[in-house]
Order: C-alpha cells, then sequence, then structure tokens
C-alpha cells in the first residue's frame, strides 16, 4: 500500500504540471505561489487537528524546517517561472529526471557512502528514459538553455537539497507537522513577493483557476508531497527521489488529457524504461 501510495503521489505530481501551466496564465507566477502555500496550509490544519499530531518543535527540528522552507520556496520560485516563461514539457522532464542524479551526487559527496553499481545503473536508466519521453533529439542547444527553461535546472537542484533536508529529519518530527511548518514559513515569506499586488483581481479569476489551484495544493502537494517526504525518512533520499522518474509519463499523459498533447510511442516506451529504473534502485526495498 505504501508504494502504490507513493506512485499515486507521481501520478499526481505530473499532472500538477500542465494544471499549473493553465492557471499560470491567469495570475504572475508570484501570485500563485502566494496562494498555493496558503492554500497547502491550510488544508494541513484540520489533518493535524484530527490526527491530534503536537505542534511542539525541539531545536534540531526547528533548523530543518527553516532551512526547508527556504529550500521549498527556491523550487516552488523556479518552478512556476520556468513553467511561465519556458517550455512545460521540457521542464517536466528535465527537472524531475535529474533531481535523483543531483541527490545522488550530494549523497555521495555529503556521506561519502558507496552507492552499488545496481542502484547507479537504474539513475541513470531514468535519465535515458526521461530524455527518450522528451525526444532530446528534436531540441537544438538554443531551446535547451532558454532563459526559463534554466530555472527547471535550479528546481531540480533545490529538490534535491530538500530531500536530504527532509530524510535527515526521521525522528525528530511528525512528518505532517513538518511539512506543516515549512508550507506555513513559506506563506508568510511568499506573502512579501506579492503584499503591493493588486488582491481585488482573485474576484476576477476564473473558476478553472481554482479549480486548478485546489488540485496543485491539496491533492498533488498536502496529499503528494506528504507521502514523499515520508517516504524519504523510510527509504532514504535516494530511494525516495527515484520514483520521480515515474513523474514525466504521468506530466505527459495529463497534458494530452488536458492541452491535447497527444502522447508518441516514445513515451510510452520511456515511461516503461523509468518504471524500470525506479525497480533497480529500490530493488532491496520492494
Amino acid at each position: 500500500m505504501f508504494f502504490i501510495l507513493l506512485i499515486l503521489s507521481m501520478v499526481l505530481w505530473g499532472i500538477s504540471w500542465p494544471v499549473s501551466k493553465i492557471i499560470s496564465k491567469e495570475a504572475s507566477f508570484e501570485m500563485v505561489l502566494f496562494l498555493r502555500f496558503f492554500t497547502t496550509t491550510l488544508a494541513y490544519i484540520p489533518i493535524l487537528l484530527i490526527r491530534k499530531e503536537s505542534f511542539v518543535l525541539n531545536k534540531k527540528s526547528a533548523r530543518n524546517i527553516f532551512f526547508a522552507s527556504i529550500i521549498l520556496l527556491s523550487y516552488n520560485l523556479c518552478f512556476f517561472a520556468g513553467v511561465k516563461y519556458g517550455l512545460a514539457g521540457l521542464g517536466g522532464v528535465l527537472a524531475t529526471s535529474l533531481n535523483p542524479i543531483f541527490n545522488f551526487l550530494f549523497v555521495t559527496m555529503l556521506t561519502r557512502q558507496l552507492i552499488p553499481s545496481i542502484k547507479i545503473f537504474g539513475i541513470l536508466i531514468g535519465v535515458f528514459a526521461g530524455l527518450i519521453i522528451l525526444q532530446i533529439w528534436n531540441f537544438n542547444s538554443e531551446e535547451l538553455i532558454r532563459g526559463g527553461n534554466f530555472y527547471f535546472l535550479l528546481a531540480s537542484i533545490s529538490w534535491a537539497i530538500l530531500t536530504m533536508i527532509t530524510s535527515s529529519s526521521k525522528g525528530n518530527i511528525s512528518i505532517l507537522t513538518y511539512s506543516f511548518y515549512i508550507y506555513l514559513i513559506g506563506t508568510v515569506i511568499s506573502f512579501f513577493f506579492v503584499y503591493t499586488q493588486d488582491f481585488n483581481q482573485l474576484w476576477n479569476l476564473s473558476t478553472q483557476f481554482w479549480v486548478g489551484l485546489f488540485f496543485i495544493s491539496c491533492i498533488s502537494t498536502a496529499f503528494g508531497t506528504t507521502i514523499y517526504f515520508f517516504a524519504s525518512t523510510k527509504l532514504g533520499s535516494i530511494g525516495a527521489s527515484s520514483f520521480i522518474f515515474l513523474v514525466p509519463l504521468s506530466a505527459m499523459f495529463s497534458s494530452w488529457a488536458l492541452v491535447g498533447e497527444e502522447p508518441k510511442p516514445t513515451t510510452i516506451f520511456g515511461g516503461v524504461l523509468a518504471i524500470f529504473a525506479v525497480y533497480l534502485i529500490n530493488k532491496k526495498n520492494v
């Protein structure tokens, strides 16, 4: 059931890419960022109260939460800026495929732990799968380094760091309380990005915008990200991040359903390779 929920979370993350692209057309990405953090924070409150989770933080937990909230905010800034100004299809593959690679490199450098060759092979298979789904041969060098798409590279680095911080929080705090606080701090900080904007514009936003915001905040984030954070404390940062290889496939098919981008045979083939990569990286855990 745990692995099923984790896979479901990756599917929800994939759907969030085209949804975010749609709603970013109606408001500035700074405003969408603030509303996402604010709505997600509200979504956690009833969950914490029902489960009677403690809101008390110790010194180590508070320190990890503060740094995690800064990194999460950086990731979301890069995510929405990239979706708005870059190529969403490219970003959905680029950011998610590179994340496990950066995570692997960071863990190796910081802990000097020996990574089994089968996991390295799995990571390489995952990257190859992402390139196939993307059809990298159709992009020229100018498209790959276009300013908007550079945000996706920064987003990938940010998420790898966030995964490591979350993994180190194991046993110190409830993952629900942890998630609540990082989004609460993110809400406060992101407010300073939009406090000069006209909030009356919110009344003119479409129903489609609010439905999309609810999905990326409460469904994709409050549910999906919490499952992922929980996985990082159980599987380790490398094991959890390997499941992100499933996101590109989900992003491609959801883009077909939502914005009419029809998936190609290479998408299906790459998706199968991505699933195989997850199996290799987590072989001892499955």
